[in-house]
This record gives structure tokens, C-alpha cells and sequence, in this order.
């Protein structure tokens, strides 16, 4: 399973194509690249697509059909609980807005996109017959308000015409049906944008950018900053929650691509549960990183200054050079326990193949502090993170691209 995370992010996929697992994604889906279902007409044709995305905000749906087809009416429902009542006439939302108190629909005739206040997404309960909200029939909302992580329903209708052949058709965005027709809703999981980029210290910066892009419109700025001392561990990441019950076994590559302005690119930390019991414990992370992972290595970080093409164009993961076997994180990659030992070159190590074998002869343990019970291949993996920080020199880099390959 491949999931790819452009940075919108990505920003989060996680997709990260994560729009392939029916968990809940850990990448956002945010305007360029929304979650995505059909729009389907006369219960069989094709005629578009539904997007849905979140910031922090507000929900979007957006209605886009393609020629010859025009959209000439809407209808949409937007819930906490599943819709009930399949007229058109009795959703919520029509492009007037009249039905809403939530104003904030753009329409043309191939576009209809409805902005929505997380703060106004209601629970529903049908009563009665009639269009409209809080009229004492029809939809009665209650409970205002739906948070990051939470699941929403959406039904979206319209009505389209085909401008060729001038036929007249009722589409609904694709899903499970429901009603006394054919009428169809999906749910779509309100995204966490703010948990996935983070800094540690206010002077650290985790935002998306345009201004340096490999593909698509934004990349994932990434900068320990603005003078701070360096040597203080301050951190800017991208945090990607992998959907439960991943292993380390199932972990089978791990690319992104970077930018480099100056200082030391991003390394990879795993975060693991490898005894279950909910905790970090000083074993449960492993940290992978381009000193121990690029041609020639061991390299100090000083050394590495000196080889890195800053301000030159993309490279991928760990790459010094464009295609010189460093481009993705995969079993032959050195990991090192990141709570452990005086430094990475002291803490114990060996590549991920060695960690998921479970196997303590294969792993290199100068300061004796593995213990017995050590990271396997079935450890639970809580998340990835990619981190830039400032513990040797203050850094700032471009990401964009995440891919992470599973196995199951």
C-alpha cells in the first residue's frame, strides 16, 4: 500500500495517499488535495466530482463537472449524523443560503463550492414535513459544532445539464444510499491540520509555502530560526499518525523530497509502543539520519556542510547527489535509539532489517543500555516524524512529496 503526501500537506496522506485506508487519514486533506468522491447522474454517469477539505475554520464542498455538463441547481447536507430525508428540497444548504444561517456559497456552471463554519455542522433530527432549520419541522439541528478527528455526513445533489445533447439529470455525490431514492452520502473524517506541522519554541517555524514547490502548489517550510542559539533543541516537524495497529514490519519505504537553505536536512524519528502498554519508554523511538545514511558515511554534521547543495534544487531523503542510493528510507537504512547513549554514534544502532529481525547479536551497543526485550518487528508504530532541529546548527529546509510505503 503506497500512500503519498504532497505538502500540502501533505500536507498529510498520508496520499500519504491515505485516502486508501478506511481509518481515519493522518495526512490533511486540505484545497489542493481534497477528498475526493464521484458525482454521479441518472445512478450511472459520471459527470464529476465532489471535494471535500478543512482549515481550521471552515468545511468545504465543492461540486466540479466536467463539459459538456453544467450544474444548474444544488442541494447539500452537511451533518453529524447521517441524513434521513432524500428530497433535495429538504437539505440544508442551496446556494441562495436561504435555509442557512451560515452564509458563504460560490457558484458558476461548472464549480459550486459551500464554505461552512466548523462551528455550525449540527446533529439533525427529521421532524415532521417542510424545508428548513429551527421552523419546528423539517431538519431541527442541535449540537453545534464538530472538532478535528470527528466524522461528518455529506450528501450533495444537483441537478446538471448536458449543454450537447440537452439532457436534464439528478446527480448525487457518490457513497451509501439512503432515503426512499437513489440518493447517496459519504462521511469524511474533519481533519487535524494543526497537529501536523509543529514547533517546539516560538522562534521555530513548521508552515506551508509556496515559495519553493517540487510538485503541486505548496511545500512544507521547515526552519529552527531567527538567531535562536543553536544547541538549545529546538525542533519544527511534520508529525504523521500511521493508522493503528501498523508495525514495524509493515514499514517498507519512507521518501521525501527536501530543499536545503542552509544547516543539516530533516532526519526521521519512529515513534514505537514496543511493550504496549501505552508509554514512550527509552527504547520506543528510533531516529534515522543523513550522517549515518549518505555515501561515505559516518560524516559529521560539519563535514556534511560542506557537500549540501543549498539553494540548488530537490534532492530525495538523504541524497548528497541526485541518484546516489540514498533516496528513501528502506530496511538497509541505520537507525539508532533516540533516547539512548552519549550521542548518535554511541547509542545502539543497526539498520531497520536489523530491528525488525528482533535479533540483539545484529545490533551495535557501545554503552551496553539495550535491554533484552528490544524493538521488534511487530512493535507498534505510534508515528513518523520528520524533524528538523538545531542541536549542532540552526537549519531551514523545503519538504514536499512524503511517500510511505506499507506493506499490509
Amino acid at each position: 500500500m503506497k500512500k503519498r503526501i504532497g505538502a500540502l500537506l501533505l500536507i498529510v496522506a498520508l496520499a500519504i495517499s491515505l485516502g486508501l485506508i478506511p481509518a481515519a487519514p493522518a495526512a490533511a486533506h486540505i484545497e489542493t488535495r481534497p477528498f475526493t468522491t464521484d458525482l454521479i447522474a441518472g445512478q450511472y454517469i459520471d459527470v464529476g466530482d465532489v471535494r471535500v477539505w478543512n482549515d481550521t475554520t471552515n468545511l468545504y464542498v465543492q461540486y466540479v463537472v466536467d463539459a459538456p455538463w453544467v450544474v444548474t441547481g444544488s442541494h447539500l447536507y452537511v451533518g453529524k449524523t447521517p441524513p434521513m430525508w432524500s428530497a433535495p428540497g429538504q437539505l440544508p444548504y442551496s446556494p441562495d443560503m436561504q435555509k442557512s444561517p451560515s452564509p458563504g456559497a460560490s457558484y458558476n456552471p461548472t464549480t459550486m463550492t459551500y464554505t461552512i463554519p466548523l462551528l455550525e455542522i449540527y446533529a439533525y433530527q427529521f421532524v415532521g414535513k417542510g424545508q428548513g432549520k429551527g421552523k419546528g419541522k423539517g431538519l431541527v439541528p442541535s449540537d453545534p459544532g464538530v472538532e478535528p478527528c470527528q466524522w461528518v455526513y455529506i450528501a450533495a445533489h444537483t441537478d446538471a445539464s448536458n449543454t450537447r445533447t440537452e439532457q436534464e439529470e439528478t446527480a448525487w455525490s457518490d457513497g451509501t444510499q439512503f432515503g426512499t431514492n437513489w440518493a447517496m452520502y459519504f462521511e469524511y473524517h474533519v481533519q487535524d491540520i494543526g497537529t501536523i506541522l509543529q514547533v517546539s519554541a516560538d522562534t521555530a517555524t513548521a508552515e506551508l509555502s509556496t515559495n519553493e514547490v517540487h510538485s503541486g502548489d505548496y511545500s512544507v517550510h521547515l526552519a529552527t530560526g531567527n538567531g535562536q542559539t543553536k544547541g538549545t533543541g529546538v525542533e519544527a516537524r511534520i508529525a504523521i499518525e500511521l493508522p493503528e495497529e501498523t508495525t514495524l514490519d509493515d514499514i517498507q519505504s519512507i521518501s521525501w523530497w527536501v530543499y536545503s537553505v542552509t544547516g543539516y536536512p530533516p532526519h526521521i524519528d519512529i515513534t514505537l509502543d514496543v511493550d504496549g502498554d501505552g508509554t514512550v519508554d527509552p527504547e520506543d523511538m528510533l531516529t534515522g539520519e543523513m550522517n549515518l545514511n549518505c555515501t561515505g558515511a559516518p560524516k559529521s554534521i560539519a563535514q556534511l556542510e560542506t557537500e549540501i547543495a543549498y539553494d540548488t534544487g530537490w534532492l530525495q531523503t538523504f541524497e548528497l547527489t541526485s541518484g546516489d542510493g540514498f533516496d528513501e528510507i528502506d530496511d538497509n537504512t541505520i537507525f539508532w535509539v533516540t533516547k539512548m547513549g552519549s550521542g548518535n554514534l554511541n547509542a545502539p544502532s543497526g539498520t531497520l532489517a536489523d530491528w525488525k529481525s528482533g535479533d540483539i547479536t545484529r545490533i551495535t551497543d557501545p554503552e551496553g543500555e539495550m535491554p533484552t526485550a528490544i524493538i521488534t518487528g511487530s512493535a507498534k508504530v505510534i508515528k513518523i516524524e520528520i524533524e528538523l532541529d538545531n542541536w549542532v546548527v540552526e537549519s531551514e529546509v523545503y519538504v514536499d512529496d512524503i511517500e510511505i510505503n506499507l506493506a499490509s
